[in-house]
């Protein structure tokens, strides 16, 4: 980490997800929950500050499917430090 740290965007994104394909015959009383396979960025829905100081972000209210998220972060002077790749995850009902 940079001693000159000021501040990390997290860019949130729709994704196009590739899931698990469902058996076919599942037994009684079971429930098929798809798995993420993979993914790709769709449309960012949102661009998130965390300022110095606060280590976290809650992101609440996204529904079920595919999402996408990449971090970048900033020194005080609005320098770029570290843009990470995308990362994929699922928002599932289990």
């Amino acid at each position: 980490m940079s001693k000159d740290y000021g501040k990390t965007v997290i860019e949130l994104y729709t994704a196009i997800g590739k899931w698990t394909p469902h058996p076919n015959v599942i037994g009684r009383g079971m429930k098929f929950v798809p798995g993420l396979i993979s993914a790709e960025k769709d449309v960012l829905i949102a661009k998130y500050t965390v300022e110095d100081g606060t280590y976290f972000k809650s992101i609440n209210g996204l529904a079920f499917g595919a999402y996408g998220f990449r971090l970048s972060q900033y020194t005080s002077k609005d320098e770029l430090l570290f843009t990470s790749d995308y990362y994929y995850f699922p928002i599932q009902d289990k």
